[in-house]
């Protein structure tokens, strides 16, 4: 998942911090260099698990369509969903990954407010609405368009992701460009019927 480049950048941040201990151990600057390794990729997780969280939040806005006086006919007749996304999906189901989430102890449920406000940003875009009308529109186009308009550039969750670790900062748009490109090459898997 890591390009060379980071890897170089990691090491040479690794290096300069050792040498500038007045007590330099070797081992020490090591754990430190893999330590921030194991960060990039936690962060990795954490931004995946957001795309599950927003498709939570859109399971949730169907169910509470019924609870509404008056829904649009838009959301009535919605024909696809974020929650209905393959890629979400599979990531859902996916053991590789739900096995690493769970081993990270990674989760959004303390920021609710941060993902209520995403989802409604989105929400309120003219790209949900014609997702929701096109049966033809694609789904990594669609998951794309978020990631770049609504949480790359999300202020707030610039702000969380620098509050919730020191790590995630600089590493913050390479795990950008990278779920983008995992997103690219999603593939739909077969089913054996």
């Amino acid at each position: 998942m890591l390009s060379r480049r980071q890897i170089r950048i990691k090491v040479l941040q690794a290096l300069y911090a050792f040498f500038q201990a007045e007590k330099s151990d070797l081992a020490i600057a090591e754990r430190e260099m893999i330590r921030s390794i194991d960060k990039v990729y936690e962060l990795y997780i954490y931004m995946l698990l957001f795309f599950q969280e927003l498709a939570d939040s859109d399971r949730t806005d169907k169910d509470d369509l019924h609870l509404k006086f008056f829904p649009s006919q838009e959301e009535l007749k919605a024909k696809r969903r974020l929650f209905e996304l393959k890629f979400i999906n599979e990531l859902e189901q996916d053991k590789e990954f739900r096995r690493h989430a769970e081993r990270t102890k990674l989760s959004w449920q303390k920021e609710q407010d941060l993902i209520r406000k995403i989802f409604l940003d989105v929400k309120k875009s003219e790209e949900y609405r014609e997702f929701l009308k096109n049966d033809d529109a694609s789904e990594k186009d669609f998951l794309i368009g978020i990631l770049k308009a609504f949480i790359e550039k999300s202020d707030a969750m610039q702000h969380h992701i620098e509050e919730e670790n020191i790590f995630w900062t600089e590493d913050y748009d390479f795990i950008m460009h990278i779920i983008a490109r995992t997103i690219r090459s999603f593939t739909i898997p077969v089913s054996s019927n």
